[in-house]
């Protein structure tokens, strides 16, 4: 999904004209708490959600409910903050939206963070102000979603205080031109969504060339920005974001999120660190494929080696000589198979989480069924096709519990995570299989490998298969990521991931 269609569909929603309902009843009001209560006290989180969901959003109890009595915008769970906070979106109401503003200046931090939150979900007349002041907030986690906001709503108000928050330090001499933004949490999304409001994606850090850009351009209608060009390789049409690669330097280094995600969500991390020339790529749906075969289940098996020559094919027509892959969760063994098969034109792997074999994969799933945790057992279910997803609301059910997984013990308290959720999932996209995989080839490699785990009680990958990916990669880097940051470490462990980083390409990667 790209972010340009999401910003988009929300606006466009979001500034639709809604008619507007009176409260409920005093008698009706009773109703819906007492069947507030029953749902939320329930394990599985899809009574949760239908708990939120069913709050009548034209009535100014509601507002209050979710704040302060039931206070789930301060929720550990990033889901149940997010829902809460999508609910809160919908509040049309002038004089309803004036309340919900208010909370933006409340004590509770993550209070603030869920309006800001809110706030990037849909658009209001009324929210450029508080969007503009939140960016000022002792907090980071509510500077970070109001640049998230005035990314998504394209509050042109934003831009000069967006420019004097970036930390400018001249790549030459070293020196701090522009003190800005000292958390790089803040600063890689703040970046990101400038680029967001004003269409301009070339200028990076330079505050002086923002400066100009802003003051020649202020007062126009600015364009949307373009994340991806479509070329066709091997037969094949990819997404393609170069802009990172023009403006880094460095070795070349391919980026391709999991499957049926799309690599929107590295962006506003990845672009802090030019000192590798990042090229994005989101990997094709199913049906830009010819002649795709099905698997027992009828689901359609991703194929894989027609990818990998595409890839090829793009590399000879880019006149790249070698590149770096980075694979995160599947996309590991796609890289993988692209430099079993071509392995001189890899200079090295970096793998986020790799599983080592569809037989780990396997136990993960198995292990989830086992699990005492109701949620956890239906993801492993339909993991497993031993059911099916046949609503739009099993739909976004399972995809909590197949993030949920996916991400580690600390990103799950992170309300970012429901917003990069929109971004990185596509609700249209076809299900797919993927076929029986190992990313240890016949013979060890020797590609310089750097390798991100999670730790060994994430539900997912873990020490077995960095043993077995550390016999079969020994020109490698293990980074272990313990409770730092499992399955997204260019986000929760910015610093890490970029010592690591650069470590890497300095000593392992030819120039």
């Amino acid at each position: 999904m790209r972010l340009t269609v999401l910003i988009a569909t929300t606006l466009a929603v979001s500034m639709a004209a809604a008619p507007l309902r009176a409260e409920v009843s005093d008698a009706k009001w009773k109703e819906v708490v007492s069947a507030f209560k029953d749902d939320f006290s329930k394990k599985s989180i899809k009574f949760k959600k239908r708990a939120i969901d069913f709050l009548p959003i034209h009535d100014a109890r509601t507002l209050k409910f979710i704040v302060e009595d039931k206070k789930l915008l301060s929720h550990k769970n990033w889901w149940i903050r997010g829902t809460a906070a999508d609910r809160l979106s919908k509040v049309k109401s002038p004089e309803l939206r004036k309340k919900l503003l208010a909370y933006a200046t409340h004590s509770d931090k993550r209070v603030r963070e869920g309006i800001m939150t809110a706030l990037s979900m849909s658009g209001d007349r009324l929210d450029p102000p508080v969007i503009v002041k939140a960016l000022q907030d002792k907090t980071w986690e509510v500077r970070r979603m109001a640049c998230w906001a005035a990314g998504m709503q394209r509050v042109k108000e934003a831009v000069e205080p967006m420019i004097n928050m970036i930390h400018h330090v001249n790549p030459r001499t070293g020196a701090t031109i522009q003190e800005g933004e000292t958390n790089p949490r803040v600063h890689s999304v703040l970046l990101f969504n400038l680029e967001e409001i004003t269409g301009n994606t070339t200028i990076h850090t330079d505050v002086e060339q923002w400066r100009q850009y802003w003051e020649r351009n202020k007062d126009r209608t600015l364009p949307r920005v373009k994340r991806f060009d479509v070329g066709s390789f091997g037969d094949i049409k990819l997404e393609v974001n170069d802009t990172f690669a023009r403006k880094g330097s460095g070795p070349l280094v391919i980026a391709l999120p999991s499957t049926q995600r799309s690599t929107v969500y590295y962006m506003p991390y990845f672009n802090q660190w030019m000192f590798v020339r990042w090229l994005f790529i989101n990997l094709p749906p199913i049906d830009s494929f010819p002649d795709v075969q099905q698997n027992a289940q009828g689901d359609d098996i991703y194929p894989v080696d027609i990818l990998v020559d595409a890839f090829e094919d793009m590399r000879k027509k880019r006149n790249v000589e070698k590149m770096v892959l980075l694979g995160h969760g599947f996309s590991c063994w796609i890289a993988a198979k692209y430099a079993q098969k071509y392995p001189d034109r890899v200079s090295g792997l970096i793998l986020l989480n790799p599983y080592a074999s569809n037989e780990d994969y396997s136990k993960a799933i198995d292990a989830a069924k086992r699990s005492a945790s109701p949620d956890a057992q239906l993801w492993g279910k339909v993991s497993s096709y031993e059911m099916k997803i046949a609503s739009a609301l099993e739909g976004e059910i399972y995809d909590y519990y197949r993030s949920s997984a996916w991400l580690g013990p600390k990103s799950r308290n992170d309300i970012e995570l429901n917003l990069l959720r929109r971004i990185w999932v596509d609700p249209n996209a076809k299900t797919i299989a993927i076929p029986p995989f190992d990313i240890r080839g016949e013979e060890t490699s020797r590609v310089p490998t750097l390798m991100f785990f999670a730790n060994k009680k994430n539900e997912l990958t873990g020490a077995g298969s960095i043993n077995r990916l550390r016999r079969y990669y020994p020109n490698n880097f293990i980074v272990p990521l313990k409770n730092k940051a499992a399955r997204l470490p260019f986000m929760e462990a910015p610093q890490v991931f970029e010592k690591v980083l650069r470590r890497f390409i300095d000593e392992k990667i030819d120039r």
